[in-house]
């Protein structure tokens, strides 16, 4: 049907009030149709209708809403257009634009395409709606792994009871072993309390693998609202391992200085995850001795344990009681033969923040590993210490790297290490994503401490490299911008290369920032490649500023499907703003 063609021939005829009273009438009727889910006949009975009253606002709006149910995007978007000519704004629309965004996102998750179906379950999670809530559902029993796990990471922020349900269903049922382990963490975020019987028994077999224990314990802390002191005591003395450091981990998550004598005795226990995690809780509680005794006593044996990750934990506790002990004990570790071994180290030691000082500039100045120096580099600059030679050595060493970077974390250290992360066909490009964020944590750090060279070190980076962070890895890896580094990066909006301006553009749109960053992806969007044409939309969608509804309105167009999806989850954000 020609909308615009019949728009052109009946545009000068006049629209009598019985006339509109006749088109109200059908308009209704066809909501009618659309009540009992028999959209066929809504669609029918709404091209009669356009054909008789082509100037009826209302019944256009009724055939908008008849194309979206069923599932018909050209001929609803055909009629959106022709509706714009009868509209002064039609773009205030608001359930208008409304349906025809869900509807895309609805049939998306109905696609052949897993890949498709993500990027439905994506928009209608940032839709933020009870529509969204329910493909979700729909989505946490694809029969797709990958769909099923892109579920359950959108999940963990949401509290619906149906939602709820279906993850417990999952966590006791599941087979594949990374969908599982979302399933795990998502209870934990969720707060699901029914699951606690089964996240106890995650720590019950004495080869319950590492990741599942440290995954169950986390949930389990989170979903705890408290802990008695029996309870304490009970874990603190069970033969099951996950027990015993379920006890050191509720310790730490409820600051329980008055039941640390619960702990202390666990850092002679017979397991070095134990003892690990007891030397851990003790340093984040920091008591000040234990029956008269110096905390640093009970500490000492622990500095020769035959486990590295043990004595390492226990040099950085050592350190916080006495600075000049814990160093002579992390100096060896830092010179270890072995690199993952001399990384955790330095993770150790960044994480003993003031009171490392200033034997972090020592180690810094003599460290020859360039991970150990990007890490105690990252430590001086947070203590505001030696600035100028610390934010030398992260340009030199981390904007210069060649391999790709992620976050380790070991025991709550966290350090910046060459990347082990692998493909994860639930998040595109995950190890490119991975590494761009780490280096933009960097680029935070020296923009925060106003470095001179951290204007130029970004603009270098987005020139040699393609910001090409997906909405899947954004929505996990998300991280806000520092002011200092909104500023730099707003400069290179003005850069005359158009590679930068539009990497800079997508940079602050990652961190929602800016209508100038929207301007110029919106100047940019006709030249671009279908893949470039979604980190466009993606960044449009996380600005989330009501200017952009036309330009998001008029790509409900698109023809690919998941440009047309993304288009849609970024509208729905706009308008919800």
């Amino acid at each position: 049907m020609n909308f615009l063609l019949i728009y052109t021939i009946l545009l000068a005829c006049g629209f009598s009030t019985l006339q509109a009273d006749q088109a109200k009438e059908l308009a209704k009727r066809v909501r009618a149709h659309v009540l009992i889910e028999d959209y066929r006949s809504a669609c029918l009975e709404g091209r009669r209708a356009i054909k008789k009253y082509p100037q009826s606002k209302e019944l256009i709006e009724s055939y908008i809403y008849a194309t979206a149910k069923a599932g018909d995007e050209q001929e609803m978007f055909q009629a959106w257009k022709y509706y714009c000519g009868l509209c002064e704004e039609p773009h205030k629309n608001r359930e208008v634009l409304e349906v025809m965004g869900w509807s895309i996102i609805d049939k998306g998750s109905k696609s052949a395409s897993p890949l498709v179906r993500i990027m439905a379950l994506l928009g209608a999670y940032f839709g933020q709606d009870a529509r969204g809530v329910r493909i979700i559902h729909r989505s946490l029993r694809d029969y797709d792994a990958m769909v099923r796990d892109v579920a359950l990471q959108v999940s963990s922020s949401l509290r619906d009871d149906r939602l709820k349900k279906e993850v417990l269903d999952i966590l006791r049922s599941e087979q594949s072993w990374p969908v599982r382990m979302s399933a795990i963490r998502t209870i934990g975020k969720m707060k699901v309390k029914e699951a606690l019987p089964d996240l106890m028994r995650m720590l019950e077999g004495p080869r319950s693998v590492y990741e599942v224990r440290m995954a169950a314990l986390q949930a389990i802390a989170e979903i705890e609202d408290d802990v008695s002191r029996e309870k304490l005591v009970m874990l603190a003395s069970s033969p099951k391992i996950g027990f015993r450091q379920l006890a050191c981990q509720l310790c730490v998550a409820f600051q329980r200085e008055s039941d640390i004598d619960v702990v202390i005795p666990l850092i002679k226990d017979s397991n070095s995850d134990v003892r690990a995690a007891a030397l851990y809780a003790i340093g984040m509680i920091r008591p000040l001795d234990y029956n008269g005794k110096p905390i640093s006593d009970l500490i000492t044996p622990a500095l020769t344990d035959t486990n590295e990750v043990v004595a390492i934990t226990a040099s950085w506790l050592m350190t916080l009681y006495d600075r000049d002990q814990g160093y002579r004990n992390f100096s060896k570790w830092l010179r270890n033969p072995n690199k993952n071994t001399r990384i955790f180290a330095s993770s150790a030691l960044k994480a003993t923040g003031h009171y490392g000082q200033p034997f972090l500039y020592e180690a810094f100045s003599s460290a020859k590993d360039p991970y150990v120096r990007m890490n105690l580099a990252l430590a001086l600059i947070t203590q505001r210490s030696h600035v100028e030679e610390a934010s030398d050595a992260l340009h030199h060493h981390v904007i210069n790297a060649d391999e790709r970077l992620m976050w380790r974390e070991l025991l709550h250290f966290k350090a910046i290490a060459p990347s082990t992360i692998k493909h994860n066909p639930s998040v595109p490009h995950l190890p490119e994503a991975t590494d761009q964020m780490v280096r933009l944590e960097v680029f935070n750090a020296l923009a925060i401490v106003k470095d001179a060279q951290a204007l130029e070190a970004i603009r270098k980076f987005l020139e040699e490299r393609n910001w090409g962070i997906t909405a899947a890895a954004s929505a996990m890896l998300l991280m806000e911008g520092d002011d200092n580094s909104i500023a730099l990066v707003e400069q290179l909006l003005e850069d005359p290369n158009p590679k930068i301006r539009i990497q800079s553009a997508l940079m602050l749109a990652l961190w929602g920032e800016g209508e100038k960053a929207a301007a110029v992806l919106q100047e940019s969007y006709a030249e671009a490649d279908r893949n470039l044409k979604e980190r466009i939309l993606e960044g449009l969608g996380q600005i989330r500023t009501k200017e952009t509804i036309p330009f998001l309105t008029d790509k409900l167009g698109e023809q690919h499907p998941t440009l047309r999806i993304i288009a849609a989850a970024a509208l729905l954000k706009a308008m919800y703003n």
